[in-house]
């Protein structure tokens, strides 16, 4: 039997809904004293430009997300390194107000169907761990769905059903949680990037305020529609929630997410002026500088899981990372923290991270390290290994229990 599942677009639903029953529409700087300002030495230690580099994995993206989140990031990465060298060469470009807007047209054009395409392949990615053999078909410029053939006899469970359906939106989570990091140890990304940024951000906001929209018109709602199976799937479980509940869970964490705001800003700001950088919103008590929230909203087969990531002193030598996620029945959560460029050698450095998880009074947790390798000209080795054991946002991730590890390289830009 063919099954379909997830398809993803951002124009309403309805609309693709008239065009086929089997896919459904989804929308898819530091503090400076007198010295570091007349040296550009801030205690002794001169931060680089970018101190996270844009990474590529060695790895399968539709079977990996953290090699997917990677992935994801480096089209947009590399789309403002290349209209940067634009500018070198033509300054005019950022000078006249068409050829900005036919930078931010063409941006807009071509990370439309990107995020759509990782919106898809998370869905692939689980349906390949239900043991499925997924086939992503795109509809349009930004629509699209997942096919795929379950084994024979193979029936699948509320909760992998769950899993399955959550996927996609999930995928789009985790590509901007990356891109926040990136973005907060950079203390800066360009409006390119933070395009590519508030599409995933947005995507589970976009998708879930349809449903209920559809809802409230009589329209019909495809069974295959990612909000609808996954609530249903929920409900079959003994976890009511309602369309209209995750849309408020799923609207409320992006507007109260300030890159989501600095984004839009920053959008606004290129038109306008031409200034392609957009800084990441901080705050400062005492001496600790801190990052505004990133807030997120992942769906688990247990239920929703909000959770927020701050990182302070992203000015500093070693940056520290904090994160805190709580199911919304308030009978989970996890709490993390990772610590960034710690130097082992003056050209290796290690990220250690922990998170611990409190799932029902049953513990779990997540630890380990990434490493970086400088070979110079702003290019790197990068590595990492973690083991986890009942963490909160295994399912989320797509992980198991055990040990997982990955390498790679880092490029300048």
């Amino acid at each position: 039997m063919t099954n379909k599942i997830g398809s993803t677009s951002l124009a309403s639903e309805g609309a693709a809904a008239e065009e086929t029953t089997t896919a459904a529409a989804t929308p898819a700087s530091g503090s400076t004293g007198p010295a570091a300002t007349q040296t550009g030495v801030l205690d002794g230690w001169d931060p680089p430009k970018k101190r996270a580099g844009t990474e590529l994995l060695l790895g399968n993206p539709y079977a990996d997300s953290s090699v997917h989140a990677v992935a994801y990031d480096f089209l947009p990465s590399a789309m403002n390194a290349a209209l940067e060298k634009l500018k070198q060469s033509y300054p005019e470009v950022d000078q006249n107000f068409a050829l900005r807007f036919l930078q931010t047209a063409f941006s807009f054009g071509v990370q439309v169907p990107w995020m759509t395409y990782s919106h898809e392949a998370g869905h692939a990615r689980e349906v390949s761990r239900q043991g499925g053999n997924p086939a992503i078909e795109m509809t349009g410029w930004m629509g699209g769905y997942t096919e795929f053939n379950l084994p024979a006899g193979k029936v699948l469970t509320p909760s992998e059903l769950a899993a399955m359906s959550a996927a996609g939106v999930n995928q789009e989570q985790l590509n901007a949680a990356y891109m926040f990091q990136k973005w907060a140890r950079n203390q800066g990304t360009s409006c390119m990037e933070a395009m590519g940024f508030l599409l995933a951000q947005t995507n589970l906001a976009l998708y879930s305020s349809m449903t209920p929209l559809m809802e409230k018109k009589g329209a019909p709602v495809p069974s295959e529609n990612d909000v609808r199976a996954y609530l249903d799937s929920l409900a079959q479980n003994g976890r009511k929630l309602t369309t209209g509940q995750l849309t408020a869970m799923a609207i409320a964490a992006d507007l109260v997410s300030a890159p989501v705001w600095a984004s839009l800003i920053g959008q606004v700001r290129y038109l306008a002026g031409g200034e392609r950088n957009i800084e990441m919103p901080t705050f400062k008590i005492g001496d600790v500088k801190s990052t505004f929230p990133n807030t997120h909203l992942l769906l688990t087969t247990e239920g929703p899981v909000l959770g927020a990531n701050v990182v302070l002193n992203p000015d500093k030598k070693t940056p520290v990372e904090l994160s805190l996620e709580v199911r919304t029945d308030l009978k989970a959560a996890a709490v993390g923290v990772k610590l960034d460029d710690l130097k082992l050698a003056p050209n290796v450095s290690v990220n250690p991270f922990l998170r611990g998880t409190i799932d029902g009074g049953k513990p779990g947790m997540l630890v380990g390290a990434e490493v970086r390798a400088d070979l110079g000209q702003g290019a790197a080795l990068v590595g990492s290994v973690a083991y986890r054991h009942d963490d909160l946002l295994a399912g989320p991730e797509g992980r198991t229990n055990g040990v997982n590890a990955q390498v790679g390289i880092s490029v300048p830009f």
